[in-house]
């Protein structure tokens, strides 16, 4: 983001989505979110929204399980605790619309039962969209290379990629072994 001296009228937003990943992926995982860098970030960050020109707003998504981890840094807390709007978990009627709407906008189909056999699946974990994310995407991946593509997306396209289960590990695994033995 840009932002020239004379603002006029514009107002500006800053999105950082995923701003769990200055924490997630920093230098020092262990360093709870001390490195350096990363609070020079956050300090400008909270310097651009307590700037005196108007107009300039910062939009931060973060999962809640990282919340402790911004907790390090005073400032951004209290901004955050002034100005936080937490999104509840998916409703069941949300989790349905997550797995068919792109499914039926691509023009597929869903096999009868796939949708009450993945939510199934989902019960009783507790941060499911990751792993409904990567399942969904390598079931798509799976039955899109298969011949007969006027087919529904069947239950055993989806066990084919290991389910919510194990989907992201079989695919960690399966680029694992296609590295060679310094990379690995």
């Amino acid at each position: 983001l840009i932002v020239e001296k004379g603002l006029g009228s514009h107002n500006y937003v800053l999105v950082v989505d995923q701003f769990e990943d200055l924490f997630r992926k920093g230098p020092d995982r262990q360093s709870h979110g001390r490195n350096e860098s990363i609070h020079r970030f956050i300090d400008l960050l909270v310097k651009m929204v307590r700037s005196e020109r108007p107009g300039i707003f910062v939009l931060l998504s973060i999962r809640s399980d990282f919340l402790e981890e911004s907790s390090f840094h005073r400032s951004l807390t209290e901004m955050m605790n002034r100005s936080k709007y937490l999104l509840p978990q998916m409703s069941r009627e949300a989790l349905v619309s997550a797995i068919t709407g792109p499914v039926l906008l691509a023009g597929a189909r869903l096999d009868e039962g796939f949708v009450e056999y993945l939510l199934e699946d989902l019960e009783d974990l507790d941060n499911p969209l990751p792993q409904l994310q990567h399942a969904l995407m390598r079931t798509w991946d799976y039955w899109s290379g298969q011949e007969g593509q006027d087919q529904s997306i069947t239950i055993s396209d989806y066990q084919a990629i290991g389910t919510v289960r194990s989907a992201l590990q079989d695919h960690l695994e399966e680029i694992y072994a296609e590295l060679d033995e310094k990379q690995q």
